[in-house]
Order: C-alpha cells, then sequence, then structure tokens
C-alpha cells in the first residue's frame, strides 16, 4: 500500500487576511515598526542564537524592530535574556496562530536541520517575507529573490544585509 503524501498548508489557517493592525496595537507594536517573526521551537540546533545576532546587528545599524517570537522550548529562558524586549507568545493553535504570524513581516529561519521546513511554507502563505538559509530543505520551496530570500547558512551578516534589505524597501516583503 503505498501512495503520495503531499505537503500542505491550511490555507484557512495560514492567509494573508489574518493580518491585524488592531492585533500590533495590542502588543504595542508601532504602526512602522518591522517585526521579524522566530517560528519554531526554542532550542538551539534551530539557529535562534543567530536570529538574536541578526536582530542586534540590524538595530545596531539604526534600525527600529521589535521581533515576535512564537514557539516553546528548553532554551526559551536563553533566549529572551538574549532578546529582552521580544514578544514570546509561546505555543499557539487556531486562529490565534494565525493571526500572529500573518501580522509578522519578515520570517528568519536560520535552522540548518530542518527535513522539509513547514515554517517557511506557512510564513509565505500568510504573507510575510522569509529570509532562510540556503541549504537543501529551504531551496526545495524558495526561489531566492522571488518567494523569499536565501542566504549564507550560519552568516549572521548576510542575514542582516537580508533582513536590511527588507526593513528599507516595504515592497520587497510582500510575497
Amino acid at each position: 500500500r503505498v501512495s503520495v503524501w503531499g505537503r500542505g498548508v491550511d490555507h484557512g489557517q495560514f492567509n494573508p487576511g489574518w493580518r491585524s493592525t488592531a492585533w500590533r496595537r495590542e502588543w504595542g507594536y508601532a504602526p512602522d515598526e518591522v517585526i521579524p517573526l522566530f517560528f519554531g521551537r526554542l532550542v538551539r540546533e534551530k539557529g535562534i542564537g543567530l536570529f538574536a545576532d541578526v536582530i542586534r546587528t540590524v538595530r545596531d545599524r539604526g534600525h527600529r524592530l521589535r521581533p515576535m517570537i512564537v514557539g516553546e522550548g528548553p532554551a526559551r529562558d536563553w533566549f529572551a535574556e538574549q532578546l529582552p524586549d521580544a514578544l514570546f507568545l509561546g505555543h499557539l493553535t487556531g486562529e490565534r496562530l494565525g493571526t500572529a504570524i500573518a501580522s509578522a513581516d519578515v520570517l528568519i529561519n536560520p535552522s540548518v536541520t530542518e527535513a522539509f521546513g513547514n515554517v517557511n511554507l506557512e510564513a509565505m502563505a500568510s504573507g510575510v517575507a522569509v529570509i532562510a538559509a540556503q541549504v537543501e530543505s529551504a531551496a526545495a520551496l524558495i526561489e531566492h529573490g522571488v518567494s523569499g530570500l536565501l542566504v549564507e547558512a550560519g552568516d549572521a551578516d548576510s542575514y542582516a544585509d537580508a533582513l536590511e534589505r527588507l526593513v528599507l524597501c516595504r515592497s520587497a516583503r510582500v510575497t
């Protein structure tokens, strides 16, 4: 018994229609503030240290942004120490998850251990720009410069350059 099992995204849960300026305002985000998103299990092997480095680098370049973290895991406290002003929402499901993801501006996915990378697809389906490591799993889903940006795995400066590009050019964030 063999059949094809296609990967997919629930477009009822992940779509740009869930984006909410009211939700952003409720969590203290200014209208012009860019929200970089980390979405996944909070463990070091997912690249959370690199994510924090990228945020600090882009802030040092003079850009205003406040990250949103969706997920839980054993490295949560360590991650919160690295980004004390980030919004940590924990594990979300359903409408709450769809609204949070669609209300972000840029998913930064530094993980190089993904077998597939659902978070990339879910962010793209939500209308959120994606920056991911140039690894096979991400490259299978993202066409660089078209449906997202692929950068050198582990290179904080490459991620920071990509994020800065998206901060400076709002139209480039539209997927």
